[in-house]
Parts: C-alpha cells; sequence; structure tokens
C-alpha cells in the first residue's frame, strides 16, 4: 500500500509540474535561459513580447512549479532557471513509465 501512495505522489507532482510546462508563454520564459544564466522580470517581458502582469502570472505559476527562483538583488528581481526541475521530471518520467519509455526508444 505503501508503494501505491508513493507512486501516486510521483505522480500528482509529475502532473503539477507538466501542468506548468503546458502553455506558450511559459515555454518562452524558460527557453530563454538556454542562452543566459540570469534576468530581470523586465527583460523577459521584453524578449518575449508578454505584458507585466501576464509574465507576474506565468513567473509564480514556474516558481510553484520549481522551475525557476526569484530573488532580490538590491531593488531588483533576479531569475534563474532551475535545472534540477527538469531532472526531477525526468526521473519521475522514467521511473513511473520505464517500460513504455524503453519501448518507444526501442522503436
Amino acid at each position: 500500500m505503501h508503494n501505491l501512495w508513493k507512486g501516486h505522489s510521483l505522480l500528482v507532482e509529475l502532473y503539477s509540474k507538466l501542468e506548468a510546462l503546458a502553455e506558450g508563454n511559459r515555454l518562452k520564459i524558460l527557453d530563454l535561459f538556454n542562452d543566459v544564466d540570469e534576468l530581470t522580470p523586465t527583460m523577459i517581458c521584453t524578449l518575449t513580447g508578454i505584458s507585466t502582469p501576464l509574465y507576474a502570472h506565468h513567473s509564480q505559476v514556474l516558481k510553484r512549479a520549481g522551475f525557476i527562483t526569484i530573488r532580490k538583488s538590491g531593488r531588483m528581481r533576479i531569475v534563474t532557471r532551475n535545472a534540477e526541475a527538469f531532472r526531477e521530471v525526468s526521473n519521475v518520467l522514467h521511473s513511473v513509465y520505464a517500460e513504455e519509455l524503453e519501448e518507444l526508444r526501442d522503436g
């Protein structure tokens, strides 16, 4: 019974993380970090073309899911991507769906 609940909690966590990724503007935000390590919210809005209120909403979703961190530096906020969150998603997918992923890999 314990393993069943452990698996269930992994799926709930996976679902919430995938849900955070299932939106175009959030993917645009995360994609910016392929080229840089840190950005300010103003830079993110400028580079993605999203409004400040929309950024605020999406950044909170990404932060709750663990994909970004936001820290203060003086009067500025600095946003960074948390690579560990992506590894966690990958690990959960592999642990829960190992057989299915193996079948996909084998063709």
